[in-house]
Order: structure tokens, then sequence, then C-alpha cells
């Protein structure tokens, strides 16, 4: 389990912006068009095995060919003189406090933006509370 990078990016005191589908994926879809109408650049993604079961499994003559998981994606983009990170997942994790500790590992990261992640998911998920 952890972060694969394609790229690093040099970020400076970046803003995340998270989203994953929900009630009418309004979250998702949200953060979804910014990216795409700011052109935002995929740099890399976290590995999700031990978050969910594979959506599909592929078996060639009885080996075990390749395993689907839903895409958890990090996208940057820098807008004058900002830095953006997009972080959208295409299903929640039950333990997404993983997730909030995970994305604390990504380069250039600020203790503030973690602080704020873990706000936001203990407020979402109050019968779930964050875990230390």
């Amino acid at each position: 389990m952890g972060i694969k990078l394609y790229k690093e990016p040099e970020l400076k005191n970046p803003i995340m912006f998270c989203g994953w589908p929900g009630i009418g994926n309004i979250g998702i879809s949200a953060i979804d068009n910014l990216r795409a109408v700011l052109k935002a650049q995929e740099f890399g993604e976290i590995e999700l095995w031990d978050f969910f079961d594979p959506r599909k499994v592929s078996i060639e003559r009885g080996l075990l060919k390749d395993l689907e998981f839903p895409s958890s994606k990090f996208y940057f983009q820098r807008i004058r003189n900002q830095d953006l990170i997009f972080f959208i997942g295409e299903e929640q994790p039950s333990e997404g406090w993983l997730v909030v500790r995970l994305c604390s590992q990504l380069p250039q990261h600020t203790g503030e933006e973690l602080l704020l992640s873990r706000k936001i998911y203990r407020e979402s998920n109050r019968q779930n509370p964050l875990r230390p």
C-alpha cells in the first residue's frame, strides 16, 4: 500500500481538493470538472489493494492475469502562483482515515492541509472517528 508517483512536480504550499462519489456524485463531478477545465496533469495514484476488493479478476489458463481496482488518482496544476492538487477516487474506502494519512506522504504536502483534511473527514464520518 502506498502512493505511486509518475512525476514529482515541484509544489509550494499546494491546496488539495478531494472528490469521491456520494449522493448524486456531486463531489466527484465538481472536482473532476474543475480538474478538466484547469487541465491538471496526472502525477500519481494510491495503490488500493488494502482498501478494496478487486472489481474485476482476469484469469487465463488457470493463472491470475490481472486485478482491476477502482482508481484513486492525483493531478496537479499551477494557476498564477498557486499550486493545486486534485485527488479523485472512484469509490470511498471504508477506512477513509487511512487515505487521509496516506495523502500526508505526498511530497511538499504541508501539515496545515493534512489537518484540514483530517477535520473534514472527522466531520463527515462521525460514526467512524478518525484514528490517530
